[in-house]
């Protein structure tokens, strides 16, 4: 497995800040980069020796939270461009 430390830059612990939304594709570049910091620190937990709780933790309340935010929005675009055909 090649890890994506190299593209890691910061947590990806924060919220894309909604003021992005004024111009659409920074919010939407920011928010892919915020997921593959988080698919970075995946990464480096499943190739670690011993556990990393804070990491962990990020991880956790990324795929409670954020990611639950996302799945929904694709799944309600998918519905909209389904009704719409």
């Amino acid at each position: 497995m090649k890890s994506s430390e190299p593209v890691l830059r910061g947590r990806g612990d924060r919220l894309t800040g909604p003021t992005l939304l004024a111009n659409p594709l920074d919010f939407i570049g920011k928010d892919h980069l915020r997921e593959r910091q988080i698919c970075a620190v995946m990464d480096r937990l499943a190739m670690a020796e011993a556990p990393e709780r804070p990491a962990a933790t990020r991880l956790l309340r990324f795929l409670n939270a954020a990611l639950n935010v996302h799945l929904r929005d694709q799944a309600e675009d998918q519905d909209e461009v389904m009704r719409a055909a």
